[in-house]
């Protein structure tokens, strides 16, 4: 893909899993407190997941705007599907520490264990009485009688993370710029949107390797590298400005930051898609 390697792209497949297979451990841990069956004969699934990386938790603007805590560099929504058929939504604030130890080298795509800057803010979504009970009274008993390891990362910020405050503040003004709405069908003429599916035609040449590549993938693993690879390609012809920052980041060896430009790529391609999708529609009512 010109600036990345075989190396980069496992690299961030391997980040990428590791901050998910992080969060989804927290998860289980607040699931193993609040479920009814003693025995944790079933497991609970992810039903849906949701990137929102432009919308500040309640609780993280708390953290930053009274207490001087960073910002986050991105947030998820995760939707959890129980044994007993009810669902329950969980909020997660992903921080990076830059005073923590930093590895010493990006992971390769099958490791697990290499330390990692990122920390994880899991909880319930406030969505109901039971969910604030399970924050303020549950999990608080549990940790009090060592019945759970889950952490639950302090609400004030050490000093070392204040030095990180302004940091932050640009890192989420670069999430904003970056991952701006494509613009509505109203704002489209007939030719603007002829222009849109001309350059969204001209991206997709441009990745037929990739697209097939991803076409015939046959594992979790090479599909999610095919995906990313597919993904770059694209970013490459119509996001350069992300595409630029993620190459950037990955010779940072921080594994928070590139998950974050992860997260702008991502964003810029998918409302490249959006738009084109929109143009078509447009189209059609002319």
């Amino acid at each position: 893909l010109g600036d990345t390697t075989e190396a980069d792209m496992e690299a961030v497949v391997a980040i990428h899993n590791h901050m998910n297979e992080t969060t989804w451990d927290k998860v289980l841990e607040w699931e193993r407190v609040l479920s009814d069956d003693d025995n944790n004969s079933s497991s609970p699934k992810l039903l849906k997941f949701m990137g929102r990386p432009k919308d500040l938790s309640p609780k993280a603007a708390l953290k930053h705007y009274i207490l001087g805590h960073p910002l986050p560099f991105d947030r998820h929504d995760w939707t959890v599907l129980r044994p007993d058929g009810t669902t329950i939504r969980y909020v997660i604030d992903y921080y990076y520490d830059t005073h923590a130890k930093a590895p010493d080298q990006l992971p390769t795509i099958h490791d697990r264990s290499t330390p990692t800057q990122m920390m994880v803010d899991v909880r319930p979504a406030l969505d109901s009485s039971h969910a604030f009970l399970a924050r303020t009274l549950y999990m608080p008993l549990a940790q009090a009688s060592n019945k759970t390891k889950f952490a639950t990362l302090s609400l004030f910020p050490t000093n070392q993370m204040k030095q990180q405050v302004q940091e932050s503040i640009q890192v989420w003004k670069n999430i904003q710029n970056n991952t701006k709405e494509p613009v509505t069908e109203q704002d489209l003429t007939p030719d603007q949107a002829n222009d849109v599916l001309k350059e969204f035609k001209q991206m997709l040449q441009q990745c037929t390797k990739q697209e097939k590549a991803l076409d015939q993938c046959n594992s979790d693993q090479s599909c999610a590298k095919a995906s990313l690879d597919y993904t770059m390609c694209q970013a490459k012809q119509r996001c350069p400005l992300q595409h630029g920052s993620l190459v950037q980041v990955l010779q940072s060896g921080s594994d928070e930051k590139v998950e974050a430009a992860l997260q702008h790529v991502t964003m810029c391609v998918t409302n490249a898609h959006a738009e084109a999708q929109r143009a078509r529609e447009q189209l059609s009512s002319f």
